[in-house]
Parts: structure tokens; sequence; C-alpha cells
């Protein structure tokens, strides 16, 4: 069946909607369901998982290059886009959904199994949000890291509810001398990557 040209741009309510121009923007993308698509990795990270991040990164980087820098912790990734950018008008629709495509496909094919990431923009008008951004960035993977090995490691002694239920009770402070203390692990050490993410970044 055939759709009338006129009637499909009567309906297509959102393809003017763009970043507005002389804003800085960020895409941010997200693994879809990957608490569940995770469940074959080692946990609380994997050195696997983690590489076929990193190289479906740097593929979106050279696919779409007005992305300057990539930030990711985890599912978790942030690509930043150069102000002046022009990149299909910067219309929304399409920034989103080729950037979680382009992501999506090359991570599937990283790790050999179905994948999906979802996506949105961030826009601002200023430099200092970017940059304010960045360390929230930072900060929310250093705790993602001492929450994660906190838990995994109780999971393994008590089960989901105990370890759930005590660190309820813990604040991220004593969450890491509690790793120390049960674990010998001390989270200054681990891997950047694990503490607080990676940056990659055009030169």
């Amino acid at each position: 069946m055939s759709i009338n040209t006129e009637t499909g741009r009567k309906y297509d309510f959102y393809k003017n909607l763009i970043v507005p121009r002389g804003c800085h923007f960020i895409v941010r993308l997200d693994g879809n369901c990957f608490s569940r698509f995770t469940t074959r990795y080692n946990r609380p990270f994997d050195a696997e998982f983690y590489r076929a991040i990193a190289k479906s990164v740097k593929t979106l980087m050279v696919m779409v290059p007005d992305i300057y820098r990539v930030h990711f912790h985890s599912d978790e990734i942030s690509a930043y886009f150069k102000k002046e950018s022009e990149w299909f008008n910067r219309r929304v629709e399409k920034i989103i959904s080729i950037t979680s495509g382009i992501l999506s496909s090359h991570f599937s094919l990283a790790v050999g199994a179905d994948a999906h990431f979802d996506s949105r923009i961030l826009i601002t008008p200023t430099k200092d949000d970017i940059e304010e951004y960045e360390k929230d960035r930072r900060l929310n993977a250093f705790r993602g890291c001492v929450n994660s090995y906190s838990f995994y490691k109780l999971v393994d002694i008590v089960g989901e509810k105990e370890a759930t239920r005590f660190l309820e009770t813990v604040d991220s402070k004593n969450r890491q001398e509690f790793l120390f203390q049960s674990f010998g692990i001390n989270v200054a050490k681990l891997p950047k990557w694990q503490r607080v993410g990676e940056f990659f970044e055009w030169r």
C-alpha cells in the first residue's frame, strides 16, 4: 500500500525539532535492559565488556566526526558534539536515532549478541554547564563503582535481599571503608575505567 507524500508530511510532527543553534549539546546513550543483558559477564566489571564498549565508542566517533569527546562508564555513554555542528541540520530525530543505531549495531557485532542503546539529547548554552556535566559523570561513575563492588561482593555471601538491605544503611564513604576492611579492596587503586570511566577525544 502506498502512502500519500502530503499525508506523511502532515503527521510528521517532530521533523522540524532541532537543537538550537549557538548551544552546546551532548548525546547521552544508555544500554537498554542491560541489567539483564550483562548477566553473561563478570560482575561488577568485565574487561571483555569494557573492550567491546570502547571499540564501539571509537567507531561512533569515526562515523560521526562532529563528536569531539566521549565519556563512558559501564553502559552509559556521553557523546559531546561540536557547538557549531550541523550534522543532519541539528535535527533531533536524526541525531538520536542514528547515534543509537550506530552504537547498537557495532556493540552487537563486538559481543556477538543483540544489544540496544537508547539515546537522548542534553542542551545547554554555556561551556560552564558542559564542564559541570563532565564532573557529574565522573562522580556518578565513582559512586557506581563503589556501589557495584559493595553489592556484588555481598551478594556472593548473603544474597541480593540482604545485600540491598545492608547497603541502604551505609553511605558511600563508609562503603569504601567496608570494602577495604572486609575484602581488601582499595577503591583508589582500581583501574581508572572502573573508578571514573574513560574519556576519548580527538587530538
